[in-house]
Parts: structure tokens; sequence; C-alpha cells
């Protein structure tokens, strides 16, 4: 994981952020319109799925972010 600087640019790295952001706000949305209708064990795997996806959005906030601080080897 080290080397990404070789493989994805800076540019890369921020729409990557943003879609991995978008996601989870857009499954926000539907489980509030849609959350009264879903039964307790969807909720259960929406709300799951929905601390995968936020992991995934800071993991990739978080490459964006660190992308300049580490010298390139």
């Amino acid at each position: 994981m080290g080397n990404y600087r070789n493989m994805i640019s800076k540019t890369e790295c921020l729409i990557t952020a943003l879609v991995w952001s978008v996601i989870p706000a857009l499954q926000i949305i539907f489980f509030l319109i849609y959350g009264r209708t879903i039964g307790t064990s969807g909720v259960v795997y929406c709300v799951l799925l929905l601390l995968l996806q936020l992991s995934a959005a800071v993991f990739h906030w978080y490459r964006y972010m660190t992308y300049d601080k580490k010298a390139n080897r």
C-alpha cells in the first residue's frame, strides 16, 4: 500500500474520496425516506453496510490528505 503514489495521482485520490463520500450520503437519504418500511433485520444490515462504507470513505480521505506528506520512495 505504501507505493500507491506510483499508481494513482492526487486528483484520482480526491475523486475516489468524493465518490466514497457520496455513496453513504445517498444511503442515509434512502434510509431517511424509506426507513420506516424496512424491517428490523433490514435496518441492521443497512447500519452495518453504512459503517463499512463510512470506513472506506475515511480510508480514502486519509489517503488523499497524506498523499504529499511522505516522500515518494
